[in-house]
């Protein structure tokens, strides 16, 4: 006999790595989210709440836990006008009740 265990339903964490921006180059925030069940995710973004990336789907990868993890990245050229702009990564999965979201703030020297 052979026992099969599916991971319950699990909702996702939420991350966006700190990292520098260079001015007027074109860079990429990413946003992971990790350790859900079962795929997919809708990811969406924002500026200044504002959508800048409508929600999409993403199956992600099936990790050796069998859970899933699953990244969205959004490209911008960082300007002065920048300056303290709030970009905003929401995920909406069956295994959360509520839109999750997590916030970066960019700050330019």
């Amino acid at each position: 006999r052979h026992f099969f265990f599916l991971p319950f339903l699990a909702s996702p964490t939420l991350s966006i790595p700190h990292q520098w921006f260079v001015s007027e180059k074109a860079s990429q925030l990413k946003c992971h989210a990790d350790g859900f069940y079962p795929p997919p995710v809708t990811f969406s973004w924002t500026r200044d709440e504002e959508v800048v990336q409508p929600p999409y789907q993403v199956e992600g990868e099936q990790t050796p836990d069998g859970y899933y993890m699953a990244e969205s990245n959004l490209t911008f050229y960082p300007s002065r006008g920048d300056q303290n702009v709030t970009f905003g990564c929401k995920v909406s999965h069956s295994g959360s009740y509520r839109e999750l979201a997590v916030q970066i703030n960019v700050t330019c020297e």
